[in-house]
């Protein structure tokens, strides 16, 4: 399953996207596979961040894959799917691929 999201962005900020994800995920119906995150813009990134952490360029990328599991993203209590905006602000948008597997 392919899902596209909108966004506002503002000027170098992160903004949690975490609960699209999860919703993708529960759209998909897929119990065990892949939930793949993708920005296609190369002024922007994602990242799947800590709370307690701060997110640098270095930690950025054009995607992240976190496994699923009995219909549930993998991550920690803490861990969140990020989008880092590194330009002005703009409207993008992200793409979520869930895959069964």
């Amino acid at each position: 399953m392919f899902y596209e999201y909108p966004i506002k962005t503002k000027a170098d900020e992160n903004h949690d996207i975490t609960l699209s994800a999860r919703e993708a995920v529960r759209k998909s119906g897929v119990r065990s596979g892949l939930c793949v995150v993708f920005s296609p813009h190369t002024t922007a990134g994602i990242a799947i961040s800590d709370a307690a952490e701060r997110v640098s360029p270095l930690s950025v990328g054009s995607s992240v894959t976190v496994f699923v599991e009995s219909g549930q993203l993998v991550l920690d209590d803490r861990q969140s799917i990020l989008f880092r905006e590194f330009d002005v602000p703009q409207d993008r948008v992200y793409l979520i691929k869930v895959v069964s597997g």
